[in-house]
């Protein structure tokens, strides 16, 4: 795991395309290790899946290098792009950005590329937080970004014609993958579903081209990290105490776990979008961003998720509080774990409500990002 953290600060800090592709897989190998750590059948069987997945987004954004190398003379990541619109063809710059944004859009998990992620569900519960929230896929909205802003620009993808096609893949992924997570009933995978569906909010966000949206999209980068990593961790307390893995497993765990249920239905709350969570104030910027662009249709997408996700979450907070007891936990005390592992449950979730108020520290930094990206 300490070494995924290394590899991903490479992917943050590479100033090539080169560079970044080669710690971008090193990630694929770094945590292949980490889905298999069970290594049981099911796990196994969920590697091979990551890999194979992995490899091909791999093989397509390797082709992209080539293209963009042999139609520029450079991997230099520029602010204003690195292809130029008058030294290349629309069609070959339309073909160069699809195989980039389908390569990336594995690790982003874009529909139809996302099926790995829910498999991969069978790593430990630390493993899952550091792929929701940290490396794996952040990276790969990371790398769209890259790819949106800095080898090509956006008055690049508007004129070719491409902004429209990538609002669109990123909305369907939203709806369809929010309501795979309504039907889902082992708990880590409704959790999946729930970032494959949070992921292309970012997505969208950068694609509107607006500065409330790229805000909006850097800041739920944060927001959701914060959020999917209490969630997960939440989870992960719970399934160790009582080895529940099922929703309707879950009546009254509340009652028997009330720290770890309290700081899940906050974290909850704050990815439906609820104020005062961080949750709220990302998609507030995302949807100021939808306007900004003109693109307000885009409002009622995240208001659908938003209530699709309230739809697969709130139901699992009721349980917990006011449903009686299962059977399973029925006759037992208090299930609580060790502070070890409820104090950076309680810290995330504060930090969650924290920011909420306090969004402008994180927003300093992102304020200059937009202001050099689209020169204001």
């Amino acid at each position: 795991m300490l070494a995924c953290l290394g590899i991903t600060m490479g992917i943050a800090f590479a100033s090539n395309l080169f560079t970044f592709y080669v710690f971008y897989e090193f990630l694929t190998f770094g945590t292949y290790p980490l889905v298999i750590h069970k290594q049981t059948e099911t796990s196994f069987e969920a590697g091979k899946k990551y890999l194979f997945y992995s490899l091909f987004g791999a093989a397509l954004i390797l082709l992209g290098i080539i293209a963009v190398f042999w139609n520029s003379n450079t991997l230099v990541f520029n602010p204003g792009g690195i292809l130029k619109q008058n030294l290349i063809s629309l069609t070959v710059g339309r073909m160069i950005f699809l195989v980039f944004f389908f390569g990336f859009g594995v690790k982003a998990a874009v529909f139809p590329l996302h099926s790995w992620l829910p498999s991969a569900m069978t790593a430990p519960t630390p493993v899952s937080a550091l792929f929701h929230a940290v490396a794996v896929v952040k990276s790969g909205v990371f790398a769209i970004f890259r790819l949106m802003y800095f080898v090509f620009s956006p008055e690049l993808v508007k004129t070719m014609g491409l902004q429209l096609p990538v609002l669109w893949i990123a909305s369907l992924t939203i709806i369809l993958s929010s309501l795979f997570a309504v039907y889902q009933q082992n708990i880590k995978k409704r959790l999946a579903y729930s970032t494959i569906s949070q992921l292309s909010y970012i997505v969208l966000g950068f694609a509107f081209f607006s500065p409330d949206g790229i805000k909006g999209a850097l800041l739920h980068m944060i927001n959701h990290a914060l959020l999917k990593i209490t969630l997960f961790f939440c989870v992960g307390n719970i399934i160790l105490r009582t080895g529940l893995n099922e929703v309707n497993e879950l009546n009254g765990i509340g009652k028997k776990m009330p720290i770890t249920a309290t700081c899940f239905t906050l974290a909850s709350i704050g990815l439906v979008g609820v104020p005062p969570t961080n949750g709220f104030v990302s998609k507030w910027f995302l949807s100021m961003g939808s306007l900004e662009a003109g693109e307000t249709v885009y409002i009622i997408v995240l208001m659908i998720s938003a209530l699709l996700t309230a739809a697969y979450l709130l139901p699992i907070c009721i349980r917990s509080f006011f449903f009686q007891e299962s059977d399973k936990i029925k006759h037992q005390k208090n299930l609580e774990p060790s502070a070890k592992m409820l104090v950076p449950v309680i810290i995330l979730a504060g930090l969650s409500l924290y920011l909420g108020f306090y969004y402008s520290i994180p927003m300093v930094l992102i304020e200059k990002t937009v202001e050099i990206l689209l020169k204001l």
